[in-house]
C-alpha cells in the first residue's frame, strides 16, 4: 500500500497535468497484475543500461542492496523464459558494452570499475540518456534502465530552469519514440539501498552521505513485449524488501467494444432495455439504503496498468457530476468474460448517455519522493530524489500525448 499523502497527477480537459492537481488515487501497486491479450509475442531481447555516472559509485561500495536486487532481479528474468537473451551496458554520455555474463557483470560493481568504464561521469544528462536509450528500442526489444535519475544542473545554473528543460526534452525524446512505435510505454520501480559515497548537489559541490539512498529500475519498450517481461517478474517478486512503489505508463485514449462491458443484471433496481440490454438500463430505482446503484461489468485485459491503480476508485471520471464510481471489484471466475466489476452510485438520476473514464494519472509516490531543490542531504530529504517528478512527468507527457483517459465506456440511462 502507498503511504502519505495522496496527490496523483492527471490529465484533464486534454491539457498537461499540473504540479498543483491534487486529489486522491493510487498508481502504485504490482505491475503484470493485468493479464496479456492473446496475440501471440515473441520472446524479446532485453538490453540492460547501468548508469555509471559518478552519483552511482556509492550504491555498489561494499555489499549492498542494489546488487542483491539487480542480481536477482536479471538473473529471474534470465531463468524465466520469458526473454530471448540479456545484453548488458553501462550508459553516461555514451553506451558501453558489457557483455551478456550477470553473474561477473553484478561482480565487478565497485566504484572502481565504475571509474573504468569511461564516458562522462561527472554529469548525468538525463534527457540525452533517456533519448539513447529509447531510440535503440524495437519491437521485440526492452530496455531496463538502472540509476539513480538524479539531474546534475552542474556550477552555476538555475536548478529549476535546467529541469525544466530536461523535462521538455524527455517529452520529445518519448513523443520521438512513440512516432515510431506507438504502443511505447514505460514502468518504472522504486527500490532503496544502502549508499556509502560522495553525494552530489544540483551545484556538484560534494557530500559524504553513508544511508538508505532511492534507486530505479525502468523498463521500456513496445507494450507487447513490456508486458511480457513486467509479467516474468512481477514488483512483488523482487528480493527482499524490493520494490517500495511502481509506475506504468502506458498510451491510453481506449474505448471498450460493445462486447467488452455490459451493465450487470441485479446489480441495483432497474430494468434492461429489450431494444439494448448490455448497455441501456431504465426506470432507475433507489435500494434499500436509498441510494441509486448499479453496476458495469467491463474486461480491462487491454489496459496496461496494475491492479491497485484499477481498483482505486479515485483513478475514474465520470462526465456527469450526478454519478461516481464507488467500487471497481476484481472478478476472479476463469471463465468470466470480463475482468472487473465497477459499481456507481447517483445523487439523482439524470436520463441520457454516461461515459465512465479511466484517467490518465500518475501516483502519488513520484511526488512524495522528489526533490525540488537539489541541497545537500538532509535528514528529511535522504529518502528523496533530485527532479525525479520532472523524469516522470516528462515520460508520461511524451507516451499520453494529452489523451486524458486510458479507456472508457458508454452506458445509456433512460
Amino acid at each position: 500500500m502507498l503511504m502519505g499523502v495522496a496527490m496523483p497527477v492527471c490529465l484533464s480537459c486534454g491539457g498537461r497535468p499540473s504540479l498543483s492537481d491534487a486529489e486522491a488515487g493510487d498508481g502504485g501497486g504490482d505491475v503484470g497484475a493485468i493479464p496479456e491479450q492473446s496475440a501471440p509475442v515473441s520472446a524479446p531481447v532485453v538490453d540492460v543500461y547501468f548508469e555509471n555516472s559518478g552519483s552511482m559509485y556509492g550504491y555498489v561500495n561494499g555489499a549492498t542492496e542494489l546488487k542483491d536486487i539487480v542480481y536477482d532481479y536479471l538473473t529471474s528474468l534470465e531463468t524465466s523464459g520469458a526473454v530471448s537473451a540479456i545484453r548488458l551496458s553501462y550508459i553516461n554520455s555514451k553506451v558501453l558494452p558489457a557483455g551478456g555474463d550477470i553473474g561477473s557483470f553484478v561482480k565487478t560493481l565497485t566504484p572502481a570499475s565504475l571509474r573504468r568504464k569511461g564516458g562522462d561521469m561527472g554529469t548525468s544528462d538525463l534527457a540525452s540518456m533517456l533519448g539513447r536509450i529509447i531510440a535503440a528500442c524495437g519491437d521485440t526489444a526492452v530496455a531496463v534502465f538502472i540509476s539513480d535519475c538524479i539531474f546534475s544542473p552542474g556550477k552555476g545554473v538555475d536548478a529549476a530552469a535546467y529541469l525544466a528543460r530536461q523535462q521538455i526534452s524527455i517529452r520529445r525524446a518519448f513523443a520521438a519514440g512513440v512516432r515510431t512505435q506507438p504502443r511505447l510505454s514505460a514502468v518504472g520501480y522504486l527500490c532503496y539501498s544502502m549508499f556509502d559515497g560522495t553525494y552530489y548537489d544540483a551545484g556538484d559541490r560534494p557530500s559524504a552521505f553513508k544511508g538508505q539512498r532511492p534507486f530505479y529500475i525502468w523498463l521500456f519498450g513496445a507494450e507487447s513485449a513490456l508486458r511480457r517481461v513486467a509479467g516474468a517478474v512481477p514488483a512483488g517478486g523482487f528480493f527482499g524488501d524490493g520494490v517500495r512503489d511502481s509506475v506504468v505508463i502506458a498510451g491510453g485514449g481506449r474505448e471498450l467494444s460493445a462486447r467488452q462491458y455490459a451493465i450487470h443484471p441485479g446489480s441495483g433496481h432497474f430494468d434492461l432495455s429489450h431494444a439494448d440490454a448490455r448497455h441501456t438500463l431504465e426506470h432507475l430505482g433507489r435500494d434499500r439504503g436509498g441510494k441509486y446503484v448499479f453496476a458495469v461489468d467491463a474486461d480491462f485485459s487491454s489496459v496496461f496498468v496494475s491492479e491497485a491503480f484499477l481498483a482505486d476508485t479515485a483513478n475514474y471520471h465520470t462526465d456527469n457530476a450526478a454519478y461516481r464510481v464507488v467500487g471497481v471489484k476484481a472478478l476472479q471466475e476463469a471463465s468470466a468474460m470480463f475482468t472487473h466489476r465497477v459499481r456507481l452510485e447517483a445523487t439523482h438520476v439524470v436520463p441520457g448517455r454516461l461515459t465512465v473514464s479511466l484517467r490518465s494519472c500518475l501516483p502519488p509516490w513520484v511526488w512524495r519522493v522528489n526533490d525540488a531543490t537539489g541541497d545537500a542531504l538532509t535528514d528529511s530529504t535522504a529518502a528523496m530524489t533530485f527532479g525525479i517528478a520532472s523524469m516522470v512527468r516528462g515520460i508520461a507527457d511524451g507516451i499520453w500525448r494529452d489523451s486524458d483517459r486510458q479507456v472508457s465506456f458508454t452506458v445509456n440511462i433512460k
